[in-house]
């Protein structure tokens, strides 16, 4: 299983808010929870980060809300 894991906050945020709208869009509702389940794993197993987490449900709210004015926050 790979993970596309960002170090900038930014591309990760619009990454998880993009792929979960894409995949429930394109996919459907299973690939887009699973897509969800494979960020918790990664951020709690594989490379144990509670913040990258937080931000990943952050940006999965917004998707899910359809606001795409999140990111602005990084935009500094």
């Amino acid at each position: 299983m790979t993970y596309n894991d960002s170090p900038s906050d930014l591309k990760h945020y619009c990454m998880a808010r993009n792929n979960l709208l894409n995949l429930r869009e394109y996919r459907g509702t299973p690939h887009a929870l699973a897509f969800v389940a494979k960020t918790v794993w990664f951020y709690l197993f594989t490379r144990r980060d509670t913040a990258r987490l937080r931000l990943s449900f952050s940006a999965f709210a917004a998707a899910l809300r359809g606001d795409f004015t999140g990111h602005r926050r990084f935009l500094g």
